[in-house]
């Protein structure tokens, strides 16, 4: 889904910066200052991201003095734009990162992956800006891994992480309905660590659920009616159905993404033998 983010050079806007007319002279003269030290941070950004390792960046890169920092937020605010480097962020996909439902638009934010409160080194390199919504780049802050155990997947670079299925639901044998939304059992136990700490940067779990709270009460009179009216094997065909209805292909690159919660819940209805044997009776 992101497959050109790297075609984007790592100096992109701080280039487009230094080369325009009429900016401040102390900025420009705090980017000459600092912008090789930046450029080797960003090697090592790379290949710490590449190896799944961000937890031990602190100890790695240079260290960004108050004025410097001032300089790149005023990048930042102004000039990732101006550059181009927003537009081409937002033109390789279509939803936010984070909870990858809602839209993300040139109206949506920039989530600094690791956060320029912490890593002003990254405030503008386009390969640490990752297009998502309002609420998912609010709940998730200032989150930056401190162990191995707590490093997020990366939409740039966990490549192969992101074309898998995250998400599975568990139909639980109760009545009201209850349900488990764990981890799909093709994911790897590192990976599913990752998607775990996905989920609680970004504060999903309790959303997820809602949403799919919300999902059954607009589908349960209608699969009650199916179930008396035509037997259990209709209801699982319905809902087999369904979830074709809402599955995204991952050869859809702007549009597939691994959470796709109307998916694994409608699935979770269907390869439930109890639910559609049992739930209405």
């Amino acid at each position: 889904m992101f497959k050109n983010i790297h075609t984007l050079k790592p100096d992109t806007v701080i280039k487009f910066y230094l080369a325009k007319k009429g900016v401040s002279k102390k900025h420009k003269k705090n980017i000459n200052r600092i912008k090789l030290d930046l450029l080797n941070d960003t090697k090592i950004y790379n290949k710490l991201a590449s190896s799944g390792k961000f937890h031990e960046v602190s100890g790695k890169i240079s260290n960004v003095d108050e004025d410097s920092k001032k300089s790149l937020k005023k990048l930042y605010e102004t000039y990732v734009k101006e550059s181009g480097v927003k537009k081409f962020i937002f033109e390789q996909s279509l939803y936010c990162a984070g909870c990858q439902k809602g839209y993300a638009t040139d109206r949506a934010t920039k989530d600094h992956f690791l956060p320029s409160s912490t890593y002003p080194n990254f405030f503008v390199l386009p390969w640490n800006l990752v297009p998502i919504c309002g609420d998912c780049n609010r709940a998730k802050s200032d989150v930056s891994p401190k162990s191995s155990k707590e490093n997020l997947p990366h939409p740039y670079y966990n490549t192969l992480l992101f074309k898998k299925n995250w998400l599975k639901v568990v139909i639980k044998k109760a009545k009201p309905l209850k349900y488990e939304l764990t981890f799909d059992d093709a994911l790897k136990p590192s990976e599913k660590q990752m998607v775990e700490n996905h989920l609680i940067a970004y504060k999903l779990r309790d959303t997820f659920n809602r949403h799919m709270s919300v999902l059954f009460d607009e589908f349960d009179d209608g699969l009650r009616e199916r179930f008396v009216n035509n037997g259990s094997a209709n209801l699982k065909l319905f809902l087999d159905g369904e979830r074709q209805r809402v599955h995204v292909s991952p050869s859809k690159l702007k549009t597939y993404w691994p959470i796709n919660i109307e998916y694994v819940f409608i699935s979770g209805l269907h390869d439930s033998d109890w639910f559609c044997d049992n739930y209405y009776r």
